[in-house]
């Protein structure tokens, strides 16, 4: 029994340094994300963070005509991304691109959109940079009658606000599946509430009814909503069980959404952080079950638990700690400090690989003036100097003889 009792000493050991410490380094963020930092307040930063571009279609049915007012709004980086396109004619050349990535089925039948109208403009961002705003005037052709659908495809594999509204104009919708009215206002005011998890609509469908003089019926509240009664997690409870869960599901969003951190938040963070300490450290793994087999076949001593069980809880949290560091050194280097280095880095090479100057050529000489002077004898050399001493001697032996 002595094993036995040791190896479920070190398992309480291990399973309570565990919950503190990762209780401890859990609530360290918790309370971190509950502080944004807003020091600069002149600035306008861009609600759903600086990588976002965000789509809405505003479908308006009437009796011969579908129209719908596309917007993307594109946050800071976006927007410098797409900088160099832009001249006169890039809002026309993007709305075309935006409509025939769009698609409308009436009855079945594929109607194709036609442009109207396109409007590109910038707004201040954050950090000196710049936000931009696309809107699309599109029309459709058709006489609206039957099923509908609408699915959204452009730029698909950006991340960011997607929303869909319709409504009548003549024409009664009934069975829609998106509302009727904007809750961002036309991607102008995103609500504080679904900034965490934003709208992601991209198909619309209803059925389009013979002429109305009211509104149009049947329209259900978005999918990232908050409609009356409900909870706000997706369960459509009403009574006083969806009121309580409301009330609950309001209080909590209004803790965890608090720019400052008070004590109920923080009693709040450290609570969560206790229990998902104590429960990451109860699920298997860990080498749990190793430890106490070695622990009972070494026969160990509660001395030798505790030291094992410290050693696997040092380990775990130092690589905690590690990740945490990571994630907040690259948390500081996103955005503008990023391109800032980037380019900067861009131009140290333009100046180390730009070409050197061509070499400046002296200035030509001046011609050299024409003389008539006599020219010089030429230089004797030695073999004229031999045959002329040579003959000079036989002309001398030549006489006397």
């Amino acid at each position: 029994m002595r094993p036995f009792r040791l190896a479920l000493a070190a398992l309480l050991l291990t399973l309570c340094a565990t919950a503190l410490l990762t209780g401890t380094l859990l609530a360290g963020p918790a309370q971190a994300r509950t502080t944004p930092a807003r020091a600069d307040t002149a600035t306008a930063l861009h609600p759903l963070g600086r990588f976002t571009v965000n789509h809405y279609n505003g479908l308006r049915v009437a009796p011969g005509q579908v129209r719908n007012l596309a917007v993307v709004d594109l946050a800071e980086l976006p927007t410098l991304q797409a900088k160099p396109e832009v001249d006169a004619a890039y809002a026309g050349r993007r709305c075309a691109a935006l409509a025939g990535a769009q698609r409308l089925e009436v009855a079945g039948r594929v109607v194709p959109w036609r442009v109207t109208s396109s409007t590109f403009a910038y707004a201040p961002g954050e950090g000196g940079l710049e936000t931009s705003r696309l809107s699309c005037q599109l029309v459709a052709e058709v006489r609206a009658s039957g099923a509908v659908r609408f699915t959204d495809g452009f730029e698909q594999d950006r991340i960011g606000w997607r929303e869909i509204t319709a409504t009548g104009d003549g024409v009664r919708l009934t069975g829609s599946s998106v509302p009727g009215t904007s809750i961002s206002q036309e991607l102008r005011a995103y609500p504080d509430d679904l900034l965490s998890a934003p709208l992601d609509q991209r198909v619309a469908t209803f059925t389009a009814t013979e002429p109305g003089l009211g509104p149009s019926d049947g329209q259900a509240a978005p999918s990232g909503g908050r409609p009356s009664g409900g909870s706000g997690l997706g369960l459509e409870l009403g009574g006083p069980i969806g009121e309580a869960l409301s009330a609950l599901d309001r209080t909590f969003t209004e803790l965890i959404g608090s720019d400052s951190l008070t004590v109920p938040l923080g009693l709040l963070a450290v609570g969560l952080a206790v229990v998902l300490g104590a429960g990451h450290a109860l699920i298997p793994g860990h080498g749990k079950t190793i430890m106490a087999a070695y622990l009972a076949g070494r026969r160990g001593r509660p001395r030798d638990a505790l030291v094992v069980g410290a050693t696997v809880t040092a380990t775990h949290t130092a690589g905690v700690l590690v990740v945490g560091l990571l994630l907040t050194v690259f948390t500081a280097l996103a955005g503008e400090s990023v391109l800032a280095w980037l380019g900067g880095g861009q131009r140290r090479a333009d100046r180390r690989h730009r070409p050197p100057p061509p070499p400046q050529l002296p200035p030509p000489l001046p011609p050299r003036p024409r003389t008539w002077a006599r020219p010089r004898a030429r230089p004797r050399t030695w073999a004229r100097t031999w045959a002329r001493t040579w003959a000079r001697t036989w002309a001398r032996t030549w006489a006397r003889t």
